[in-house]
């Protein structure tokens, strides 16, 4: 059975994709100046892209090759769901200045937010070969392969990134749920206990740790992490989603295929 079976796990890895955009890549905060620029980037910074995106229009109508406000205001656009107008301002960048690791980066994230998973990979490939040690591509270019479901590969850019950089809470994060996707679910576990109790973890980071309990059939220590995001009716939906996952997928009480 093709891993698309998953349809929560492959949204949260979608999420994961988000917030790892945000935090891995160099945003515009670490290039701001002062004024107009500073208070866009901590409107952005803050969850609230609606007020920065005007501002940083305003910073480009002075200066319309202002690198930092380029990628503010695509950023900005981006969690906006506003992915062509954001693709427009990337490629703004990219002429501004060609090759921009930025300016790749943030089209590469577009084609994967658009499920255009086979040239994402393309895209992040490119990025990898020219920049391997760019946490942002290996993760992109791993969740690009986790959506063709070619999990192998995409544990290995995991692997390679976390090498670089064993503290990025959301790689390890992707590594465990493409773990899940492939079965590997005791492997995910593992991973996911590094990181599922730390404060400034993603809160994927849990809900993927409680999904490899249920699917393995530890359906009590699925239940406890629940428990500690979740009012009770929405943590019994995902004990039942767990178990009739179980049941479609033919997964034995250890997680590996059942034997018939």
């Amino acid at each position: 059975m093709r891993n698309g079976a998953f349809p929560y796990a492959v949204s949260l890895l979608l999420g994961a994709c988000l917030w790892l955009s945000a935090c891995a890549a160099n945003g515009p905060g670490a290039l701001s100046g002062t004024g107009s620029q500073q208070l866009a980037d901590t409107a952005l910074s803050g969850g609230n892209p609606a007020l920065a995106i005007p501002l940083y229009k305003k910073i480009l109508l002075q200066d319309p090759r202002n690198r930092p406000a380029l990628i503010g205001l695509a950023d900005a656009l981006y969690q906006s769901s506003e992915l062509q107008q954001a693709r427009t301002v990337w490629q703004q960048l990219a002429l501004v200045s060609p090759g921009d690791v930025e300016a790749r980066l943030g089209l590469a994230r577009i084609l994967l937010r658009e499920g255009r998973a086979a040239e994402a990979a393309e895209a992040y490939r490119a990025l990898v070969i020219s920049a391997p040690d760019n946490v942002a591509a290996r993760a992109g270019l791993g969740m690009a392969y986790d959506l063709q479901d070619r999990h192998d590969l995409a544990q290995q850019q995991y692997r390679q990134a976390l090498r670089l950089h064993p503290d990025d809470l959301a790689l390890r994060n992707n590594l465990g749920l493409s773990l899940i996707l492939s079965h590997q679910l005791r492997s995910a576990i593992d991973e996911l206990l590094k990181i599922a109790d730390v404060p400034s973890a993603p809160p994927q980071a849990r809900y993927n740790l409680a999904l490899a309990y249920g699917l393995l059939g530890n359906a009590v220590a699925a239940e406890r992490i629940l428990q500690q995001d979740m009012p009770a009716a929405q943590v019994q939906d995902n004990l039942q989603y767990y178990q009739m996952m179980r049941a479609r997928l033919g997964l034995a009480p250890d997680g590996g295929a059942a034997v018939n």
